[in-house]
């Protein structure tokens, strides 16, 4: 899609500059390989907008349009970052990739977060009022991963029990063990 003054978008630059922006305004280092673009045609102007979406970490980060109103890199990127705090109501980039990032925790983890959950229920004689799992970023200044995110515990909590426990998780999808976290939980009891 090319609009009359043959402006042309070169989706390469496209991924290299946001990735730079988000890295520059979310204090972070990552790599190409953690956000993705996907597009689509807007159904309600077919030849004159495309729609992009950016994922991060496999989750909707943010989106922005190409139309003639946006028909440069710097433009998309610009409402890319605008529509993070209008659209999706984030205060800044650093706050979109904490929680974007906790919200792809829960999606990978949710199986585990379940059978934690139902561990401290048995222990609380059924009963679920008051029993909290989660995930929560760490908030210390001390604990960031190689690309400057926070690390991020699951924390599993029981008032009547007086349970509150934190297991930290690694920084690597593929070091999500549920069976080491369970046990991990079951030491921890």
């Amino acid at each position: 899609m090319a609009f009359p003054d043959n402006n042309t978008l070169d989706l390469f630059e496209l991924t290299d500059r946001t990735l730079a922006v988000i890295n520059e305004k979310g204090k972070v280092q990552l790599k190409n390989f953690d956000l993705s673009f996907r597009f689509s045609r807007d159904s309600n102007q077919l030849d004159h907008q495309l729609n992009f979406y950016l994922y991060i970490f496999g989750e909707e980060f943010s989106q922005t349009i190409y139309s003639k109103k946006y028909p440069t890199t710097e433009k998309i990127i610009e409402l890319l970052i605008s529509n993070l705090k209008n659209e999706y109501m984030y205060r800044d980039v650093r706050e979109a990739l904490i929680l974007t990032r906790i919200k792809c925790l829960k999606n990978k983890l949710y199986e585990t977060l379940q059978s934690v959950k139902s561990k401290i229920v048995a222990l609380n004689r059924g009963e679920v009022t008051g029993v909290y799992v989660d995930i929560e970023d760490i908030k210390s200044k001390n604990n960031l991963d190689k690309n400057g995110m926070p690390t991020f515990a699951l924390t599993a909590k029981c008032s009547m029990l007086k349970i509150d426990i934190s297991i930290a998780l690694a920084p690597s999808v593929s070091d999500w063990d549920q069976k080491a976290i369970l046990d991990q939980l079951d030491q921890l009891l």
